[in-house]
């Protein structure tokens, strides 16, 4: 029985060509046969048997791959379960550790539903719309806690789409790793990412490796002079605390020209700082909401707290 391999995940060079040939003409003289042990005797699929058999008399060298690579009983594995101990991500295993599934020895009725369920948990990874691919290729809030949610990235795609922000510059205050600039590269002109931490800005310039239109500085926001280039649209994303958020705020609307300003965690329900600090400024007439983006309010962070409100605004 260990010669006898799974059909389902076989990778042949050309130098099979021959053996395919032969196998094919075996099938063709013996379809009647293969067809009624299927359907009457044994009851089992008719080529995955006939295949091995071929392969055995053939004598073809064979490499075995793991499991990784045709994961089948998965059900009887638990891999459809997640790290329940550590709460942290419900990621199922067989998600995050294996490539090729196999919905095998489950009831045809619930595997239909957990087949579909599945691909729609997936399917925004087989795409070739470049938004997509954009946003795969960088993390998010449910995943990721340093970084913005998708749909925060998404929304920024959609509201800064039309032409005329195509040659805006832009500043971001609080970089982090890069997931969030790496979106900012693809809608402006130029974008300059600001970070405290020379650690951030190394693996921010890893996430955006190949975006030519992005600079760096190593910068604290808070404590240093400001000394950015000057830009249309500004994310601020530094310092989380009250009424250092503020203070932020309104340095930015003077030292760029009426800027475009972009934050995140309005929503925070760990943290209110932000909130009270762009109601303040709203309250002093000097910005309004052009409008609310990320997600909603019920929605879970990597973190383990959940949005009391939209996760971020864009203001002007």
């Amino acid at each position: 029985m260990s010669k006898y391999i799974n059909s389902g995940c076989i990778i042949f060079n050309e130098t099979h060509k021959e053996l395919f040939k032969s196998f094919k003409q075996l099938y063709y003289d013996n379809q009647d046969t293969f067809i009624d042990l299927q359907d009457n005797k044994v009851r089992k699929g008719n080529d995955q048997t006939p295949l091995n058999y071929w392969l055995q008399i053939n004598d073809v060298d064979m490499k075995l791959l793991p499991f990784i690579f045709n994961s089948t009983h998965m059900h009887k594995k638990e891999l459809f379960s997640h790290n329940w101990q550590l709460q942290e991500d419900k990621t199922p295993f067989f998600l995050k550790y294996s490539y090729v599934w196999r919905f095998t020895g489950i009831p045809k009725n619930d595997r239909t539903e957990l087949m579909r369920d599945v691909w729609n948990s997936v399917k925004h990874n087989y795409t070739f719309d470049e938004t997509e691919i954009l946003l795969n290729s960088v993390r998010h809030k449910d995943h990721f806690r340093l970084s913005t949610s998708r749909k925060f990235k998404k929304d920024l795609i959609d509201f800064f789409s039309d032409s005329k922000y195509k040659d805006m510059t832009m500043v971001e205050l609080g970089c982090c790793h890069g997931d969030t600039t790496k979106v900012f590269g693809s809608l402006f002109k130029s974008v300059h990412a600001v970070d405290w931490r020379q650690e951030n800005i190394d693996l921010a310039k890893q996430m955006c490796d190949g975006c030519n239109n992005i600079t760096y500085q190593v910068s604290n926001v808070v404590e240093d002079e400001w000394n950015y280039p000057k830009a249309d649209v500004i994310f601020i994303d530094a310092s989380h605390d009250y009424p250092q958020v503020e203070y932020d705020i309104e340095k930015a609307i003077k030292y760029f020209d009426n800027p475009i300003i972009i934050m995140d965690d309005y929503g925070n329900s760990a943290s209110k700082n932000v909130r009270i600090s762009i109601d303040n400024v709203l309250k002093k007439g000097k910005l309004k909401i052009n409008k609310f983006i990320g997600e909603s309010a019920g929605f879970k962070t990597k973190s383990g707290w959940e949005m009391i409100d939209r996760e971020g605004v864009i203001l002007s």
